[in-house]
């Protein structure tokens, strides 16, 4: 049996440990160093994160005007 692991359970994973991070540093488990060092390593996933989900809304986007330029052009013969 083989598991797929998807996109989304890629950055569900990255969330849980984000949170997991902020509740350590907000218990004190990291000195000033590694806290920069977590904070640059979330910074970067985060933004990586919004580039993805601004890429897919993009390409859903030009499905979805695709799609409805497509309908529109079939109702016009329709009605011709």
């Amino acid at each position: 049996m083989s598991t797929q692991i998807t996109e989304e359970d890629k950055k569900r994973a990255v969330e849980v440990l984000i949170t997991a991070a902020n509740i350590a540093q907000e218990r004190g488990a990291f000195n000033f160093q590694e806290a920069t060092t977590i904070y640059g390593a979330i910074s970067y996933l985060s933004e990586k994160t919004e580039e993805e989900t601004e890429e897919e809304t993009s390409e859903e986007t030009e499905e979805e005007t695709f799609e409805e330029t497509t309908n529109e052009n079939t109702q016009k013969e329709d009605e011709e």
